[in-house]
C-alpha cells in the first residue's frame, strides 16, 4: 500500500487509464481549451524536467502564486515530479506578506502570472536575489537573468532525465495557514498524508471518473486543493475552471454549459444562493407554497442543468436552515470538516444520510475523539490517522504542542452525537470565558443572531469594563447591517432596529448570552479566503481601537469628490453638519451608522439647512438618503429645479412647525366630528373588548377619574405588548374613547385587514421614523381641536417589563403646545403578549391612570442635566410613570400579603 502513497504514481496510473479523456478545461474567447490526461502528464513532466535541468534538488521549495487556472495543476504536478515541495501562496497577499513567507519557506523558484510578477513578485526578488521566477502570460521574452517565460518550458524535453526517487514520507506541500487568530504557520504535508486522504474519500464513493468539478475556490487552501484538484485528477474526472472576467451571476450558466456535476463551495456562496431564491419566494402567498416548491425545483433544474449531482460545503460551518432549504429546493448539499493539518478532510456527511448542522462522520481510516468533554459533551476534537501532518515547518515546539501520541489536538471544540456525527461548536482559543465562569461559543451565537434578516454579518467578542473597581465581562458585537433589506422595508433608524432584533432574539437565551453592546459598520468583516472571520483583526479594529473609531478616517478624494466639494453649497452643508454634530464629516459618512442621526435629528438638520441655503427642502430628502453625499446630490437637483428664496429663510422652530396645518394627505385620514355610526360602533367594540379583557385577562382599571372630561391632553402609557392600545381604549369612558386618537406605524395600521376601520377606530397611520414632521403636525392638529391623543413615548414595544427611555418628541409636544399629559401604567401586558410571541395568552391586566401633569411640574421632576427642555420634560414624564410602576408593585405585594393573612385567619 505504501508504494501507492505517492501523488505522481497515483496520477500516472490515472493518466494511462484515461489518456484521451479531458482532465482540465477552461473557456477562452467563446471556445473551450481542453487538456487531456495524456497532455496534462506530458506538460507536468516538462515542468519537472525544467526544474531539474536548472539544478533544483529534491526537497527544495517552489512557490505557486497564481489564480485558479489549468496551469496551476500542471505546475503543481511538475513540482512534485521533480521531488520539490510546493508552497502555494495567496495571489491576494501584499508584497510584504509574500516576501516574509518566501523567506520563511526558503523558496528557490516562483511560478506566477505576468501581472502578479510585475506588481508583486518583482518587488520581492529584486536586488540580486538568488530566487528564480517563471512567468505565465508574458507576451515577450524576459531579458533579466533568472527569469523564465512559462511558454518556453513547453519545448523542454522530458526524456533522459534522472528523476528523483520519491518516498511517501517526503514533503509534497508546505502550506501556510492564513489563520483566524494570528500568525500563519507552515504545515508540512507529505505524499502519504495527501494520498491517504484521497483514498479515504474515494472509499465513500462520492466521486467518479464521469464527474466534472467546478474549480472556483483558491487552490492555495487545502480544502479546494484536495477536493477540486487531487480528488478529480486521481479519479479520472474533469476539472472546469472559470473563465477570466467571470461574474457571480453567471455561475448557473457556467455550471449548465460545462455540465458540472459537483460544485465545491464555502457557506458564503451557498448563503448568497439561498438568499436569491428566498427573495423570490417572499412574493408567493404562503398557502401556495406547496405548489410553488414544484415550480422552484423545476426552475433550479433548468438554471443549473440536470447534470449537477450535489454541492459540497466546507471551510466554515454551514447554517442548517440554508442546507435544509437548498435540499428542499432540489439542490442536494453535504457538509464536511477538516483542517490544513489533516490534509484536510476529517469528516463528511454521507450523501444518502445527511444530518443538517453536523460536520458528518469520520472518513475511513481517520479516528476522532473528544478530549475532556463537559456535561454537554463538548470538548476539544482530537484526530488520528495517516492524513495528519508531519509537523509545522521549523517549529518543533509548536508541533510538540499539537501532536501527542499520534493524536492531533485540533483546537476545535465539538461533540459527537449518538449516531457518530460530529458537531463543531467553535475554536478553543475563541471560546469566551466570562468573569462569571460561563463559557460562550461565539460561532453558535453568531449563527443564532444571524436569523435576523436585518443582520448581514456579526462577530461576537468579549468586552471587559471596569465597574465599581471590578472588571466585568460582557458580550459585544460588531454588526454589518443588511442595507438592501433596510431599504426594502423602508426602515430608517438602523441602530434602533438592530437593537430591537437583538433584544427579541435574546429573550430565548439565558442572560449571560445576551449581547450587551454593539457597533455598526458598513465594511465587510475581515475573513479568510474560505470565509472564516478573522477575529483578531475585528477585535483590533473595532474593540481595541474603539476611541479612534469615533472619528471616521478621511478617505482619499477622487476627482469627482473634489468637484462636489468645490461647490459652495456642498461646503456649507459639510461645515453645518460638522458644527451641529461636533465631529468630522465626510462625503461617505452614513447619516445614522457614522453620524448617529435619528429621525428627530434629521428633521432638525433639514430645518437648519433650509435656513442656511435659503431653499425649501422636502422632508423626504433626509428620509430617503443614506449618506452625506446622497444629501448633497439631492439638494443639487433641487437647486437646479428651483430658485432660492429672494430673502433669507429664517430657521423654523418646533413651535412654528407644530402650528402649521398637516398636508392634505394626512387630513384625509382624520375625522374630527364623530358620526352616529361612530358612536354606536365604538360602544359595541369597546364593550366587547372590555368584556373580553375582564373575563380572560381579569382586567382591573384604577384611577380613571384622574382623566379630565375634555381635551386637549395626551395619554402616555408604557408599551410592552400588542394589546396596549386595545387595553387603554377599552378602559376609557365612552365619551373620552370617542374623542381619543391613536398614532401608530403604517405597516400595522394600514394592514389590509384593518385599513377599512382606520377612521372609525381613530387610528392615525404615520411612520414617525420616516415622516416625523407629519406625525407631530397631525398630533398638534388633533389637540388644537380639543381631542385626546394616545402616544407611546418609548417609541417601540419594550422587550421586557422595564420602562425604556422616552423619546424627545413627547417633550416637544408638551412644551410647544403647553398641553397637559396623563401617564398610564399597564401592568401585565408584557406577560400577556410579549413582542417575541406570535399569539396572546391570558394573564391578569391592570391599568392605572396617573394624575394630570403640567409642563412646569415635569421640568421640576428632572434632576439630571439635559441637553434641552424637551429631553427634560420627556424624562420628567418617565419618572411620573415610574412612580405608578412602584405604587402598583407595592400594591400587589400588599394585596398578596393581605390575602395570605386572610387565608391564615380562615385556618
Amino acid at each position: 500500500m505504501t508504494e501507492e502513497l505517492i501523488i505522481t504514481k497515483l496520477f500516472s496510473n490515472t493518466a494511462s487509464k484515461f489518456a484521451e479523456k479531458p482532465s482540465l478545461q477552461i473557456k477562452k474567447d467563446s471556445r473551450w481549451l481542453r487538456f487531456s490526461y495524456k497532455e496534462l502528464e506530458a506538460l507536468s513532466l516538462k515542468v519537472g524536467a525544467f526544474l531539474l535541468r536548472e539544478g533544483f534538488k529534491k526537497g527544495e521549495r517552489s512557490a505557486i502564486i497564481l489564480e485558479n487556472r489549468p496551469e496551476w495543476a500542471i505546475i503543481y504536478l511538475g513540482i512534485v515530479y521533480a521531488g520539490l515541495a510546493c508552497v502555494p501562496l495567496d495571489p491576494e497577499f501584499c508584497p510584504e506578506e509574500i516576501k516574509n513567507l518566501i523567506e520563511d519557506s526558503g523558496t528557490k523558484v516562483i511560478f506566477s502570472s505576468y501581472d502578479l510578477f510585475v506588481n508583486k513578485i518583482k518587488l520581492v526578488i529584486a536586488g540580486g536575489s538568488l530566487i528564480k521566477s517563471v512567468v505565465l502570460d508574458a507576451d515577450r521574452a524576459l531579458e533579466d537573468e533568472g527569469f523564465y517565460n512559462f511558454s518556453d518550458i513547453k519545448n523542454i524535453p522530458s526524456e533522459n532525465i534522472s528523476w528523483p526517487v520519491i518516498l511517501p514520507q517526503d514533503i509534497a506541500s508546505l502550506i501556510y495557514t492564513s489563520g483566524t487568530t494570528g500568525k500563519p504557520k507552515g504545515v508540512m504535508l507529505t505524499h502519504k498524508n495527501i494520498c491517504s486522504n484521497f483514498l479515504s474519500i474515494k472509499e465513500l464513493e462520492m466521486c467518479f471518473s464521469s464527474d466534472n468539478f467546478l474549480s472556483m475556490l483558491p487552490l492555495h487552501h487545502t480544502y479546494p486543493f484536495m477536493v477540486n484538484l487531487i480528488m478529480p485528477l486521481l479519479t479520472g474526472a474533469t476539472i472546469t475552471y472559470l473563465p477570466s472576467g467571470f461574474r457571480p451571476q453567471e455561475l448557473s450558466q457556467v455550471i449548465k454549459e460545462a455540465q458540472v456535476t459537483i460544485l465545491v463551495g464555502v457557506p458564503q456562496l451557498f448563503s448568497l444562493l439561498h438568499a436569491g431564491i428566498s427573495e423570490k419566494l417572499k412574493r408567493i402567498p404562503r398557502f401556495l407554497m406547496p405548489l410553488a416548491l414544484i415550480f422552484i425545483r423545476r426552475k433550479v433544474s433548468k438554471n443549473f442543468g440536470t447534470a449537477l449531482r450535489y454541492l459540497a460545503s466546507g471551510g466554515a460551518r454551514l447554517e442548517p436552515k440554508i442546507a435544509r432549504d437548498l435540499t428542499k429546493w432540489g439542490l442536494k448539499i453535504s457538509e464536511g470538516y477538516g483542517l490544513t493539518e489533516t490534509s484536510p478532510i476529517v469528516t463528511f456527511n454521507p450523501l444518502k444520510k445527511v444530518k443538517f448542522g453536523s460536520a458528518g462522520k469520520p472518513i475511513p481510516g481517520v479516528q476522532i475523539r473528544i478530549l475532556n468533554p463537559q456535561s454537554s459533551g463538548i470538548g476539544q476534537i482530537l484526530i488520528k490517522g495517516p492524513n495528519v501532518m508531519k509537523g509545522y515547518f521549523k517549529q518543533p515546539e509548536l508541533t510538540a504542542e499539537v501532536l501527542k501520541d499520534d493524536w492531533f489536538y485540533s483546537g476545535d471544540l465539538g461533540y459527537i452525537d449518538k449516531d457518530g456525527y460530529l458537531f463543531i461548536t467553535g475554536r478553543e482559543k475563541e471560546v469566551i470565558v466570562l468573569s462569571s465562569g460561563k463559557n460562550i461559543y461565539p460561532k453558535e451565537l453568531e449563527e443564532y443572531y444571524s436569523q435576523s434578516p436585518y443582520i448581514k454579518e456579526i462577530c461576537v467578542l468579549q468586552k471587559s469594563e471596569e465597574r465599581f473597581g471590578h472588571l466585568i465581562d460582557s458580550l459585544f458585537a460588531v454588526i454589518v447591517p443588511d442595507m438592501e433589506y433596510f431599504q426594502q422595508k423602508n426602515v430608517m433608524n438602523i441602530r434602533a432596529k438592530i437593537r430591537w432584533e437583538l433584544e427579541n432574539l435574546a429573550k430565548n437565551l439565558p442572560g449571560y448570552r445576551h449581547i450587551m453592546g454593539f457597533t455598526l459598520t458598513k465594511e465587510a468583516l475581515a475573513r479568510t479566503a474560505l470565509g472564516k472571520i478573522k477575529r483578531y483583526e475585528v477585535r483590533e479594529k473595532y474593540l481595541e481601537a474603539m476611541p479612534a473609531l469615533q472619528e471616521i478616517e478621511e478617505p482619499g478624494l477622487s476627482e469627482e469628490d473634489r468637484r462636489i466639494l468645490s461647490q459652495d453649497f456642498a461646503r456649507k452643508i459639510i461645515e453645518y453638519f460638522s458644527e451641529q454634530l461636533k465631529k468630522p464629516i465626510y462625503l461617505d459618512s452614513h447619516l445614522e451608522m457614522d453620524l448617529g442621526i435619528d429621525s428627530l435629528t434629521r428633521v432638525e438638520l433639514g430645518l437648519g439647512l433650509e435656513a442656511l441655503l435659503s431653499l425649501k427642502i422636502p422632508d423626504e430628502v433626509f428620509y430617503d438618503m443614506s449618506t452625506v453625499r446622497d444629501v448633497i446630490m439631492r439638494i443639487q437637483e433641487i437647486i437646479k429645479k428651483t430658485k432660492p428664496y429672494a430673502a433669507a429663510v429664517i430657521q423654523k422652530s418646533w413651535g412654528e412647525i407644530l402650528r402649521e396645518e398637516p398636508r392634505e394627505e394626512i387630513l384625509q385620514k382624520i375625522r374630527i366630528k364623530p358620526r352616529t355610526i361612530d358612536w354606536v360602533l365604538t360602544y359595541i367594540f369597546r364593550s366587547s373588548f372590555k368584556f373580553m379583557f375582564k373575563i380572560f385577562w381579569l382586567l382591573r382599571i384604577k384611577a380613571v377619574g384622574n382623566l379630565p372630561k375634555d381635551g386637549p391632553y395626551l395619554i402616555c402609557p408604557n408599551h410592552a405588548s400588542f394589546l396596549d392600545g386595545f387595553v387603554v381604549s377599552s378602559s376609557l369612558p365612552l365619551k373620552l374613547a370617542i374623542n381619543t386618537y391613536f398614532v401608530g406605524f403604517s405597516y400595522i395600521f394600514e394592514y389590509p385587514l384593518f385599513k377599512w376601520a382606520l377612521k372609525l377606530a381613530r387610528l392615525l397611520p404615520i411612520d414617525p421614523d420616516i415622516n416625523l414632521t407629519d406625525a407631530m403636525q397631525a398630533v398638534s392638529f388633533l389637540l388644537f381641536h380639543k381631542k385626546i391623543v394616545c402616544i407611546f413615548p418609548e417609541g417601540l414595544r419594550s422587550v421586557d417589563e422595564k420602562v425604556k427611555e422616552f423619546k424627545k418628541g413627547v417633550g416637544i409636544l408638551i412644551k410647544e403646545l403647553d398641553i397637559p399629559v396623563v401617564p398610564v401604567y399597564i401592568k401585565g401586558s408584557h406577560q400577556s403578549w410579549p413582542r417575541t410571541s406570535l399569539l396572546p395568552k391570558p394573564c391578569p391586566l391592570k391599568v392605572i391612570f396617573g394624575k394630570l401633569c403640567l409642563k412646569k411640574e415635569l421640568l421640576k421632576q428632572t434632576k439630571e442635566a439635559m441637553r434641552d427642555d424637551y429631553e427634560a420634560i420627556a424624562q420628567g414624564l418617565r419618572e411620573e410613570l415610574l412612580k405608578l410602576v412602584k405604587d402598583a408593585n407595592l400594591s400587589s405585594h400588599r394585596e398578596k400579603y393581605e390575602s395570605e393573612i386572610e387565608n391564615y385567619n380562615d385556618i
